[in-house]
């Protein structure tokens, strides 16, 4: 009889431990059409992102950024941009990449931290895969 309780306790703590610890599916991510809206500035942007570069268009001023991405793991990546026509992005410091990881998936969403090295700020938002 004892040895069915502990079984069961065992069985029980393994159960838990599966549902808490959630999948997150990043792969699906790493490339496609995406939409992000910034409801804080009323701003919406389309990304196209493929192995290599992201591509990011201001739907509001239709400005363009373009970058270099490098992943570092299945969930995380680096973007370095390269060029652009939003003048906040020209005149911001480039010696530190953004470092975007994905820290929650469902369906075609994606939540996001964006760190960056030197910068006392940490942004999380969501993310749509359109294509």
């Amino acid at each position: 009889m004892k040895i069915y309780f502990y079984w069961i306790i065992i069985l029980s703590c393994i159960s838990i431990q599966a549902q808490n610890k959630k999948e997150i599916e990043c792969e699906k991510f790493h490339t496609g059409k995406f939409k992000l809206i910034v409801k804080d500035f009323d701003t919406t942007f389309l990304i196209e992102r493929d192995a290599k570069y992201q591509i990011e268009k201001n739907l509001k001023t239709g400005e363009i950024t373009k970058g270099k991405i490098a992943w570092i793991n299945d969930c995380t990546y680096t973007i370095h941009y390269l060029e652009s026509d939003d003048e906040i992005v020209k005149n911001t410091d480039h010696t530190n990449d953004l470092k975007i990881e994905i820290i929650e998936s469902k369906n075609n969403l994606y939540k996001f931290r964006a760190t960056k090295k030197g910068v006392d700020l940490v942004y999380i938002d969501e993310i749509e895969k359109i294509e």
